[in-house]
């Protein structure tokens, strides 16, 4: 999943949101599985070069997350 931030000083909407990850599981044998989502967020610079071409550099902003679930398949 790509979201974008608009950066400093962009009016935007405000939303309320839920991130969500899906993991697709394919055909697995019953057991106790754990997903590790690692989430890494970045803030997109955009520049623009003597032609007025866009040059996009991403910038990491905070150190990243690991989210982890486990599920049980019957």
């Amino acid at each position: 999943m790509n979201l974008t931030d608009t950066g400093e000083g962009v009016i935007v909407n405000e939303a309320l949101t839920n991130p969500t990850v899906l993991a697709p599981i394919g055909n697995l044998s019953p057991g106790r599985y754990m997903v590790e989502v690692h989430v890494s967020r970045f803030i997109l610079r955009v520049t623009y070069d003597a032609s007025s071409n866009p040059i996009t550099t991403a910038e990491l902003t905070v150190a990243e997350e690991i989210w982890t679930k486990t599920f049980d398949v019957t």
